[in-house]
């Protein structure tokens, strides 16, 4: 699937293949992703470098966890891409995480 590169199988059995348990988490992760993003906007408008972190480590985390590889290695360059580079990289990598976002809204 995209950018997002979707690892289903591992996903599934992060759940036992319990597919409906995996669409709720699924559902969860869209709202969490939405937060998220909105928060790494605001980092960014802000040029606060703690909530862009924050905002990048809850991203990872929760797409690491579905097997939302893609989503979780670029969050994850651009968390540990250091405090003096952060901001600039994630104003450079925004437009990936929202087209990310759009083709995760659609699952």
């Amino acid at each position: 699937m995209g950018l997002v590169r979707w690892n289903e199988a591992f996903a599934l059995d992060q759940v036992a293949g319990d597919r409906e348990l995996l669409q709720e988490l699924i559902e969860i992760f869209k709202s969490s992703f939405e937060a998220d993003y909105g928060m790494l906007e605001k980092g960014l408008a802000e040029n606060s470098n703690s909530q862009i972190g924050t905002a990048l480590h809850s991203i990872r985390g929760a797409a690491a966890n579905l097997g939302f590889e893609g989503i979780a290695k670029l969050a994850e360059e651009v968390e540990v891409g250091g405090d003096e580079h952060r901001i600039a990289l994630a104003s450079k990598v925004l437009s990936t995480f929202e087209i990310m976002l759009g083709e995760v809204r659609k699952m």
